[in-house]
C-alpha cells in the first residue's frame, strides 16, 4: 500500500508513443543494477524526463515518467460525471482517468486543470454574468457593459507517494509490474486528492479545502432531514449560484440513514439511492467523522463541483530507494507530484461538519 504525504512547495513535446512505452521496471533494475541516469539501458525512459524537463523548465530530483503512462487499459476514455481542463498541447486525460474510479469530487463533477509550465497559475472566470438587452432595430445601440472577472492563483504543492515494491513483484512480467505500480499510484494519488479537496488545511505544506475554506458558508444543523438539505440548496440558489447539477457528498453512515429515512416525493415510497431529486449522491470516509462515546458528529457538502479546480503541474517525479530494504531485495518507490485545489465559485458550496446521527 502506498503512503502518500505532502512534503513542501516546490511546449510538452509530443510524447504520447514514448509514454507508452515508458518502463517503470527498466528504472527500477537500473538502479539495482547500479546505473547512472544516463545508462543506455533506460534510454528511452531518459529521453521521455528530458523532454518534461524541458518543456517545464523543473529539473527531476530522479526521472518524470509522462501522464500517459497512467494508461490503463480496462479504463474508458471520458468518464460522465466529470470534466477537465487542458491547456493547448497538454494531454491530462489518461491522469485523469486514471484517478476517476477512487475520487468522489471527480465522479461529482470536479474539473481537473494540467499545466504544462512550472510556478504559480492563474484560472480567470466571470465574476458577474453576461449583460444581455434587447435592441431597436434602426435604434442607437445599448450602452456596453465590460464583464467583470476573477481569478484565482493555483500554487504548486508537493504531493509525496510512496510503495515498497518486492522482490517478488519485480520478478513479474514487465506489463504486470507496470499495471500494479501505476493502479496503486493512481489510487493513492486520487484519494489524497480527494481528501484534500474537500478537507485540506490550507496549511502544513497542503492545499486547502472545502470545509477551510472560510468564503463557503457553513450550517450548523444536527439533524440530516430532508428539509435542512432544501435549505442548504434553497441557500446556494439565494446566493445567485447554478443549482442544476448540484452533488452531495457525506459520510457512508449519514448516506446509510439517509436510504433509510428520506423518501421520493409524491408516494413517499420509494429510497433515494444515488440520487435526491436529481442531485447525485456520494458518500466517502474521506470527510471527517468522529464516531463512539460522546463522539458521533459526520459532514456533508453540498455543491456545484464544477466549481472544484483540481491542478496538476505536467510531470511525475520518480525516485527509486534500493538500499532501505537491501537485504530483502525490495525497493522503495516515491512518486512526487505538484498539485493544488481551487475553488471559482465559493458561492456554489454549502457545508455542515455538525451533523449528529442518533
Amino acid at each position: 500500500m502506498a503512503t502518500v504525504k505532502y512534503i513542501g512547495v516546490g511546449s510538452r513535446e509530443n510524447t504520447k508513443r514514448i509514454g507508452e512505452d515508458f518502463n517503470i521496471r527498466n528504472v527500477v533494475e537500473s538502479s539495482f543494477a547500479g546505473a547512472d541516469v544516463t545508462s543506455r539501458s533506460i534510454a528511452n525512459e531518459m529521453r521521455m524526463s528530458e523532454a518534461i524537463q524541458k518543456a517545464t523548465g523543473r529539473p527531476p530530483r530522479g526521472i518524470y515518467f509522462p501522464d500517459d503512462w497512467f494508461k490503463v487499459r480496462e479504463l474508458s476514455t471520458g468518464f460522465g460525471g466529470g470534466n477537465y481542463w487542458v491547456p493547448e498541447n497538454v494531454d491530462g486525460a489518461n491522469f485523469f482517468n486514471a484517478l476517476v474510479p477512487y475520487s468522489t469530487v471527480l465522479k461529482a463533477g470536479a474539473r481537473m486543470a494540467v499545466y504544462r509550465n512550472g510556478g504559480n497559475q492563474k484560472i480567470v472566470g466571470f465574476d458577474t454574468p453576461a449583460v444581455v438587452q434587447w435592441t431597436e432595430e434602426n435604434g442607437s445601440p445599448n450602452p456596453v457593459n465590460d464583464p467583470s472577472f476573477k481569478a484565482i492563483t493555483m500554487t504548486p504543492h508537493i504531493l509525496s507517494c510512496v510503495i515498497k515494491v518486492s522482490g517478488q513483484l519485480m520478478m513479474q512480467s514487465a506489463l504486470e509490474f507496470n499495471e500494479i505500480v501505476k493502479k496503486e499510484l493512481a489510487r493513492a494519488i486520487a484519494l489524497e486528492l480527494d481528501r484534500v479537496a474537500m478537507c485540506g488545511l490550507g496549511a502544513s505544506n497542503e492545499p486547502q479545502g472545502i470545509l477551510h475554506n472560510n468564503s463557503i458558508e457553513a450550517d450548523t444543523f444536527s439533524d440530516m432531514s430532508y428539509s435542512n438539505l432544501v435549505d442548504m440548496v434553497s441557500a446556494i440558489d439565494d446566493a445567485g449560484a447554478n443549482i442544476n447539477g448540484l452533488s452531495l457528498i457525506t459520510t457512508p453512515l449519514v448516506k446509510k440513514y439517509m436510504l433509510k429515512n428520506f423518501r421520493r416525493a409524491p408516494s413517499g415510497d420509494v429510497p433515494v439511492w444515488n440520487s435526491i431529486e436529481d442531485m447525485d449522491f456520494f458518500a466517502t470516509n474521506n470527510l471527517p467523522n468522529k464516531v463512539g462515546e460522546g463522539q458521533n458528529t459526520h459532514s456533508a457538502i453540498v455543491g456545484d463541483f464544477t466549481n472544484l479546480v483540481i491542478g496538476i503541474w505536467n510531470g511525475v517525479d520518480i525516485l527509486v530507494n534500493k538500499f532501505r530494504y537491501s537485504d530483502s531485495g525490495a525497493a522503495l518507490i516515491t512518486a512526487l507530484v505538484l498539485a493544488d485545489i481551487g475553488i471559482l465559485h465559493p458561492e456554489s458550496f454549502r457545508k455542515n461538519t455538525s451533523i449528529v446521527l442518533e
